[in-house]
């Protein structure tokens, strides 16, 4: 078991320190300064300290080679997926500006800012004694200085935004260091490089990015993080572990792939990227043939499928920002020829105050689940606390 010497003590300190001053120096007038000049000043502290810590540290890591492949392999191949998910779902812009002096700071500020930090984070690793709780303290240390604190109170203004900001931000940052630390335990700091380098240099260059809502964009990076760990592990229980064949092919990644398929088939499906998809019924307005905390299932429908719809169908439309499943019990067609639908909860004692026109129409109820829903009606009501007056049961 290796001491824990004064200079990584040190190490440990100057960057609890700086963590604890990273949001007091984010404030308007010097966010630009923090990205060009300070945090990649404090970065390259950390990263002499570390070469002089590491001088006479010597690593021997186990089919390093074969692993770093792997990783890279895995990598693009996530990329050439992520960025051809964009044709489905259409194109943004860079955020980033792509004049020759801003790509340079921004390799400054991002790119060789990897570089510094993942070699600390390997010295940290290989200089302490061989603790879950030591890795799980620079895991924890690592994460902290990716948290943007400049922005980080605005997403905790309401319930709805802090789960937002929780869920596509705090968990995949955790899932990410928990595989750069793992990362840099079994193969060193050049692993994490070639999983960060590429993905931060595409986010830099390229002018476009896919379209892609919070929630697709959490799930793709939690998906990347699993099947690298599953790989990495794989390779390292094959080539340097002495374990049984079974355990061996009980190990291979590829097992998991028919999982993650049909992950993101499910994710896909609940998303609503499909013909059809699920909504959570939030009020008994349509009781007793639908209540509240069932789950429907509706078909999306297009102009001319809109146009086939008949009285007493149970239909999805918008209205505001609420989204309403009523039943159409009379279709009115104006003098313009405009059609319109008046629409009735079965379980209200009056038809809906507001016609329906077709532009506002979604999609058409096919079936129920019930009760399934309810866990998504008891985090609505938790997030948003108000509900639209038509749908309300009377």
């Amino acid at each position: 078991m290796k001491r824990i010497n004064i200079e990584i003590i040190l190490l440990y300190l100057f960057i609890i320190l700086y963590i604890s001053f990273a949001s007091i120096l984010f404030v308007d007038k010097l966010v630009s300064n923090y990205n060009l000049l300070i945090n990649p000043i404090f970065w390259f502290i950390c990263f002499i300290i570390s070469i002089y810590i590491c001088k006479d540290t010597k690593i021997r890591e186990k089919a390093k080679s074969d692993k770093i492949q792997t990783i890279l392999i895995i990598v693009l191949i996530y990329l050439i997926f992520y960025f051809i998910s964009g044709l489905f779902f259409g194109y943004s812009k860079s955020p980033y500006s792509h004049a020759f002096i801003s790509i340079i700071k921004n390799l400054w500020s991002f790119l060789i800012i990897i570089i510094f930090k993942e070699y600390t984070r390997y010295c940290l690793c290989n200089n302490c004694s061989k603790s879950k709780l030591f890795y799980a303290l620079v895991t924890i240390l690592f994460i902290l200085t990716e948290i943007n604190f400049y922005n980080v109170e605005s997403n905790f203004i309401s319930g709805e935004s802090a789960f937002k900001y929780v869920s596509s931000v705090i968990i995949p940052l955790i899932a990410e260091n928990v595989l750069f630390t793992y990362l840099t335990i079994v193969c060193g700091y050049k692993a994490v490089l070639a999983y960060r380098l590429p993905m931060m240099f595409a986010n830099i260059i390229l002018p476009i990015f896919p379209d892609l809502n919070w929630f697709i964009i959490a799930l793709y990076k939690l998906v990347l993080s699993f099947v690298c760990f599953l790989s990495i592990n794989y390779i390292q229980a094959k080539k340097t572990e002495r374990i049984s064949r079974r355990r061996i092919r009980k190990q291979n990644p590829i097992k998991n792939i028919p999982f993650i398929i049909t992950l993101f088939i499910f994710v896909g499906f609940v998303a609503g990227f499909f013909k059809y998809m699920p909504i959570a019924v939030m009020s008994n307005s349509m009781a007793k043939l639908i209540n509240r905390g069932d789950l429907v299932v509706v078909e999306k429908l297009n102009s001319k499928e809109k146009k086939k719809l008949k009285q007493y169908d149970i239909i999805e439309y918008k209205l505001g920002n609420n989204v309403i499943i009523h039943r159409i019990i009379k279709i009115e067609k104006t003098s313009d020829g405009e059609v319109r639908y008046i629409t009735k909860g079965d379980n209200n004692n009056a038809a809906d105050n507001k016609y329906v026109l077709e532009d506002q129409v979604l999609a058409k109820v096919k079936f129920k689940v019930p009760v399934i829903g309810y866990p998504i009606v008891l985090l609505n009501e938790f997030f948003e606390n108000t509900k639209p007056d038509v749908e309300m049961g009377v």
